[in-house]
This record gives structure tokens, sequence and C-alpha cells, in this order.
């Protein structure tokens, strides 16, 4: 394609000359030249087409021939008139550039939306499923606030009834103590009497006077004011009862003792037996003691066998006091309770 200057030439398609001072294109196959209008063109598109755009260009009726296979060299194109225009393969291009495009587009929206749609489905789903757990999870969360509260009030609660319990405690303790000492209040003009045998015809009147005699302390009727066997703590030992006189005061209990234990002392070898007491048969040893309450007697034996265990040699009761003494020097030491057993060593 190239502008010639000639002095005359016919458009293939409007038939028209081409003057030399109209630009015009030259179909490459037909050599036909047609004018700008022809070529749908216009002087702006005209001048952006490039050297080889140009050279290669073909006409309408030569592309139409290339397209169905054949020659259609019988069918010129011909303009109706000037300002009617053949359909340039530009615009068709753009057209069906448009029309793919838009096609592109439609299915590709399709396509995307149905995609998104499968895609989304299972979130969807699973989105109410966060729902429903978060509705759980709140739920169980009212209520471990709930259960928290609860707790709280509960602890605080515990936490006084364990003061309550303590102090139930040292009132009990204090109580127990108090009924301790009036027990053995009760008991300090007794005397208790151990190691006597026992007999169905016994006259245990008799038998402490006889020991009055014994110990060179005569012991009149008429200070006894009861003399009775007691029953035994342990049902299994083969001791015989223990023996309670009820004295008029605690000055008759303590002369009784003082000649016993002298009597004792003065004769090591041959302490107060059942055999003083008119019980020749057998040869037991027989202990007169205070009359303890229970607890203290319990206290008493405990102590005993502790201070045999640590090598204490004296063990010995005043006025229901329970007191030790590990040898001649030491001082002693008065057991008030269980806990004092703690200082035996």
């Amino acid at each position: 394609m190239s502008d010639v200057e000639r002095d005359t030439n016919k458009c293939a398609g409007c038939l028209k000359d081409i003057t030399s001072d109209r630009r015009s294109m030259r179909c490459f196959l037909c050599e036909k030249y047609y004018d700008l209008s022809c070529c749908g063109l216009s002087d702006m598109q005209y001048k952006k087409l490039n050297a080889a755009t140009k050279t290669t260009w073909k006409c309408p009726t030569c592309q139409a021939r290339l397209r169905s296979g054949g020659d259609n060299s019988d069918t010129p194109i011909r303009s109706t008139s000037k300002s009617t225009s053949s359909v340039t393969q530009p615009d068709l291009d753009a057209y069906i550039a448009e029309s793919v495009n838009k096609i592109i587009s439609s299915t590709m929206g399709s396509i995307i939306l149905d995609v998104l749609s499968r895609e989304l489905k299972p979130i969807k789903s699973d989105m109410a499923l966060l729902k429903d757990i978060q509705h759980s999870i709140s739920y169980v969360s009212n209520e471990l606030d709930d259960i928290k509260k609860s707790f709280t009030l509960l602890k605080d609660e515990n936490a006084k009834l364990i003061k309550v319990n303590e102090d139930l405690k040292v009132t009990v303790n204090d109580l127990n103590t108090r009924l301790c000492i009036l027990e053995q209040h009760s008991r300090e003009n007794n005397l208790e009497i151990n190691g006597i045998p026992e007999n169905k015809s016994e006259n245990l009147v008799n038998t402490l006077q006889q020991m009055g005699n014994i110990i060179s302390h005569p012991i009149q009727e008429n200070v006894i004011l009861s003399c009775t066997r007691v029953r035994k703590l342990d049902p299994s030992t083969d001791r015989p009862r223990s023996v309670i006189v009820k004295l008029p005061n605690t000055k008759t209990r303590d002369s009784i003792l003082a000649a016993v234990a002298k009597f004792n002392k003065n004769n090591p070898n041959d302490k107060l037996s059942s055999k003083h007491l008119g019980y020749g048969t057998t040869k037991s040893p027989v202990f007169v003691t205070e009359h303890l309450s229970p607890y203290f007697k319990a206290l008493h034996a405990e102590t005993r066998r502790l201070a045999r265990d640590k090598g204490y040699r004296y063990i010995w009761i005043r006025n229901g006091r329970i007191f030790i003494r590990k040898n001649d020097t030491s001082p002693a030491k008065q057991i008030r309770d269980k806990e004092s057993l703690k200082s035996i060593s």
C-alpha cells in the first residue's frame, strides 16, 4: 500500500476517480485501489498505520474470498452513497472481541458464583456450628461463674465453720478439763486398794482394819463411810477388782497413805501384801493409792510406762496430781495432761 501520484485512477469500491491529492490503499492481492472512504478509514487512522500494514493490506473483496475459500471477483463491493462505508476488519475484530469479552464475563461470573457458592457452603455450615459452639461456651461460662460464686460462698461458710469448730474444740477441752477436775475432786477423800484377793464371804471392813493393824495405823470402823469393790476397766484380766474406801476427809486419807508408805520403806523385802491381810494361800502385792478419776488413772498408767522406759525412779500421786522425778537430785515434774507426757525424756 502506498501513495502514488498519478493523473487519475478509479476506486474499485465507489468507482470515483482517485487523483493525486487524495489518499488511497492498494490491495496486496488484487492490486486494486480504494479511497479511504471505501476502506473505512479516516485520515487519522490512516496516518497511524505503519508501512508493513499498508503493504499487506487486503481489500474487503479479497478478504471475503479468503474466508469462503473461493473466487468472489464477480461480486464487487460498491458503496451506494458517499456517506455509507463498508464494515472493516478492525471494526469486526473489535466487535468480536467485545462479544467474546461479554460472553466470557457472563460465563466466568456464573462459574465464579457457582464455585464460590460451593466453597462457601461448608463455611456457612461451619459458621453455624461455631455459633452453636459459641452459645454452648457462653452457657458453660455462665454456669461456671455461678459455680465459682457458689464455691466462694461455700468456702467462706467453711472458713466460718472451721473457726466455730476450733472454738468448740477449745471449749470442749476446757469443759473436759473442768469435768475431770470435778470428778477428781469428788474422789479426794477416797482410797483405792488393789491386790486384795476376792472371796465370796469376804468382809472388806475387817480386811481394812487388819491392814491398819499391820501398818501400825489403827482404822476405826466409824471412819469408814463405805468400802466396796468396783468393776474392772479390763474384764479380760484375772486381777481382782479394786476396793474403794470412802473416808470422812483428806486428813484421814493422807494419814493412812503415809503409814503404808512408811511400812513399805521399813520393810523393803516384805512390803504390804495379801499375806499380811490374812490371805495365806497366795502372796500378792497390795497397793494403796488415792482414788483417781478414769482420765487421771489412764494418764497415770501412761506416765508410769513412759517413765519406766526413760529410766525415771520416782512416780507418785498427791492430791490427785501426778508427779515424776528421774533421780534424787533432779526436780519433780507434774504431769497435768497428755500434752505434758512430751516432757518425759
